[in-house]
């Protein structure tokens, strides 16, 4: 079984080369993510909302910068900013919980400025 901090390495690494399946492949049918009021329930919603995330806020073009990450347990805590062509993030947050090599819930805030 891998640690919180390998999962969140795995996380991080699927994010940095834009590789949805590596990301999708850290969750199950049952996780959970809450963006921002939206709900996404299972794989095939957080698919179609990373899927959309991605090409709109951390596309691949994307300056992003860590400014936290604690893990504690099997809690991550991240705070980051990031600016691409159009959309910065002034601020972001992330709580993930990681269970049995699963991210079985994650909620996110940000706060997000359109630039064009």
């Amino acid at each position: 079984m891998s640690t919180t901090q390998q999962i969140l390495d795995r996380y991080n690494q699927a994010f940095d080369v834009g590789d949805l399946d590596q990301l999708m492949a850290l969750y199950c049918d049952q996780s959970v993510l809450v963006c921002d009021g939206k709900i996404c329930r299972g794989r095939k919603e957080i698919r179609e909302f990373f899927t959309q995330f991605t090409a709109e806020v951390l596309p691949p073009d994307v300056e992003y910068n860590s400014v936290h990450e604690i893990v504690e347990g099997e809690i991550v805590y991240l705070v980051w900013n990031s600016k691409s062509k159009n959309v910065t993030v002034r601020w972001g947050t992330d709580t993930l919980v990681i269970r049995n090599d699963t991210i079985v819930y994650q909620t996110a805030c940000l706060d997000i400025q359109t630039d064009a």
